[in-house]
C-alpha cells in the first residue's frame, strides 16, 4: 500500500494502523523501490525495449514528483513505524538481479518486476506512454533467451513491526 498513495500520508495511515492495532499485534509490510538500483544508461543499449523502459521510467519519476509519492520506499518506511509509536521494527532487504532471461529464477525476477511496474505505472495514471499494453510482451520477446547487464536489480523491504 505504501507504494500506492503519497509519502506525505504515510505517517497518517501508520498512526491510524497503530491505533486501531492491538497491544502485542504487529503490521507486516512489503514494499518495492521502484527505480531499479544500479541500473546503467540504456542509451545505447543494444535492445530497444530496455531503451523504451528507461523512458518510461523517467516519465513515471516526474509523474511520481509532482504527485509525492516515494519511489524507493525502503529507506523510509522503517522510521516512519518506529515515529509513529511501534518499538519493534524488524525488516530484511530482498535485492532481485534483472535482465536475466535465461535462467527460470530470472526470469521470476522479471515477472516479480513486471507485475509490480505495470501496478505501479497504473496507479501513477499514466496515460501517454505508446504501446504500455504490450511493453511487457514485447520486452520478454526481445530479450528472451539473453541477458541484458545493464539492468540492475530491484530492492524489497519486507518489514514487520510490533505494538507493544
Amino acid at each position: 500500500v505504501w507504494d500506492t498513495i503519497p509519502y506525505k500520508k504515510w505517517e497518517p495511515l501508520a498512526r491510524e494502523i497503530f491505533r486501531v492495532l492491538k497491544p502485542g499485534g504487529m503490521l507486516y509490510s512489503v514494499v518495492l523501490d521502484f527505480k531499479p538500483k544500479n541500473l546503467h544508461s540504456a542509451t545505447m543499449s543494444e535492445f530497444n525495449t530496455s531503451r523504451e523502459k528507461e523512458r518510461i521510467f523517467d516519465k513515471i519519476m516526474l509523474q511520481s514528483t509532482r504527485s509525492g509519492h516515494q519511489l524507493a520506499p525502503s529507506r523510509y518506511l522503517p522510521q516512519v513505524l518506529y515515529k509513529v509509536g511501534f518499538k519493534t521494527v524488524d525488516y530484511t532487504y530482498l535485492t532481485l538481479k534483472l535482465g536475466d532471461f535465461q535462467s527460470d529464477m530470472g526470469i521470476n525476477n522479471e515477472l516479480v518486476f513486471f507485475i509490480l511496474f505495470l501496478l505501479f505505472f497504473m496507479n501513477m495514471g499514466q496515460r501517454d506512454v505508446d504501446d504500455i499494453d504490450t511493453f511487457a510482451k514485447r520486452y520478454a520477446k526481445e530479450h528472451d533467451g539473453k541477458i541484458d547487464t545493464e539492468s540492475g536489480s530491484i530492492r524489497i523491504l519486507v518489514a514487520r513491526a510490533y505494538k507493544a
